[in-house]
Order: structure tokens, then C-alpha cells, then sequence
């Protein structure tokens, strides 16, 4: 299972994810990738394997935590003051991941970010 977290900040949003891919708890691998740059469309995170909302589904916190570590994220995540740039709000979320593996088995520490503000998106590994 992954970690996926994100925040909307006042200059734009970020999602991070970290690449551990972990089944029966079993490494499967270090390198899935769960965050993707969609071009123009924008980003997609995917956290557990198989997993799609049927309802449809769409949350509008500010802050967002899903998966394996979700739990300790959060605790660095919440009560973040908002007007943070998103060149620090990707570092918050990169420090959200990295708290997670510390203390959860199924995540990892190598991290995908995506960044969207008002001049465009991208991703950075």
C-alpha cells in the first residue's frame, strides 16, 4: 500500500506520494511510481491496487491523507498555516512521507510531488 498526501495552499496545491509498493507484506518494489503528471489534465495519485470509489466520491479539505500511513501524516499535516509558498508546502509534504516511514512498514521514503499553481503544473521526483 502507499502514502498519498496533499494540501491546498494560497498559492496553489501539491499531492506526494512515496514509490515502496508492498503486497501481503512483501516489498514488491521501491520504485512504483503513485503520483503521475497528466499534462494538461492535471495529476492522479493511486493508492491501493483495485480501489475505485464507486460513488464517486470528492473531498474539498485542505488537507488530504490516504493509505498505510495516512495516520501520521495527518499529524504533521494538520494546523499548517495555509499561506505557506508551495515551495514549502511541497517540503511539508516531502517531511509528512518521510514521518510516515519512519513508523510505517508499507511506506517508503523516495517521494513523487506535484505541484499546480497558476502557471502550470509539474512533477518532481
Amino acid at each position: 500500500m502507499a502514502t498519498i498526501v496533499g494540501i491546498e495552499v494560497d498559492g496553489g496545491a501539491a499531492i506526494a506520494g512515496d514509490r515502496l509498493l508492498t503486497e501481503g507484506g512483501t516489498v514488491q518494489s521501491g520504485s512504483k511510481q503513485h503520483v503521475f503528471d497528466l499534462g494538461e489534465v492535471g495529476a492522479a495519485a493511486v493508492g491501493d491496487s483495485g480501489g475505485v470509489d464507486a460513488t464517486g466520491g470528492v473531498t474539498t479539505d485542505a488537507v488530504i491523507a490516504k493509505g498505510s500511513g495516512a495516520q501520521f501524516t495527518l499529524g504533521v499535516l494538520e494546523g499548517t498555516d495555509r499561506s505557506l509558498s508551495l515551495d514549502s508546502a511541497e517540503d511539508l509534504l516531502r517531511d509528512a512521507i518521510d514521518t510516515a516511514a519512519d513508523r510505517d512498514t508499507a511506506t517508503g521514503e523516495d517521494v513523487d510531488v506535484y505541484s499546480i499553481d497558476n502557471d502550470g503544473g509539474r512533477l518532481k521526483d
